[in-house]
């Protein structure tokens, strides 16, 4: 059920809390079957040591401010969705794709391109 795991490997992991967490391998013994992860949690970094190898498995690196078109995630669930829309948003880019979807995450700050600039291109303008 699960893989080889080595230093340096990104996972989603289940450390008890019912969902999972985006993480990096720092240890995997195969003959005890344990593996402890690393994980960022609130900005503070946390080391979960882990013998549930089910609850473990690799995600892809989706850099550092993910992608611009989900559709393009390797493993399209629940928790990727939200971690690519994570990253996007820390990096101020609010508008996401998922195919022809288009998600947008409130970031409950001024933009410039909402400026009055826009707003005039737009004015009595069929859409």
């Amino acid at each position: 059920m699960f893989s080889e795991f080595a230093r340096g490997d990104l996972v989603w992991f289940d450390p008890g809390i019912g969902y999972v967490l985006p993480g990096e391998v720092i240890e995997f013994h195969k003959q005890a079957q344990v593996i402890t992860v690393q994980a960022v949690i609130n900005n503070v970094t946390k080391t979960f040591t882990l013998n549930n190898l089910s609850s473990v498995r690799t995600r892809q690196d989706l850099g550092k401010t993910g992608v611009e078109d989900m559709i393009q995630l390797n493993d399209l669930n629940e928790a990727s969705l939200l971690w690519n829309l994570r990253l996007r948003y820390d990096s101020n880019l609010i508008y996401t794709y998922t195919g022809s979807i288009l998600v947008a995450v409130n970031p409950y700050k001024m933009f410039d391109n909402y400026g009055l600039d826009a707003v005039a291109q737009y004015e009595n303008q069929i859409l």
